[in-house]
């Protein structure tokens, strides 16, 4: 496996938690988590910690919930 350095702090993108998304949307987590699955949304794992990238947040939107 390899590791990718960045150059710069522009090379980083914000992760969300699950939390932070559900407060975004006003829904409960449990709801978040059910949708990452059933979107297929990709997440990123930071020990047992699920994050999202905030360029994948809005996938969450294009659904009614």
């Amino acid at each position: 496996m390899s590791v990718r350095k960045a150059s710069n702090t522009e090379d980083f993108e914000a992760l969300w938690t699950i939390a932070e998304i559900a407060a975004h949307f006003k829904v409960c987590t449990k709801t978040i988590r059910r949708k990452r699955v059933e979107l297929d949304v990709p997440t990123v794992l930071i020990g047992r910690q699920i994050r999202v990238r905030a360029s994948h947040v809005p996938l969450f939107g294009k659904k009614k919930w």
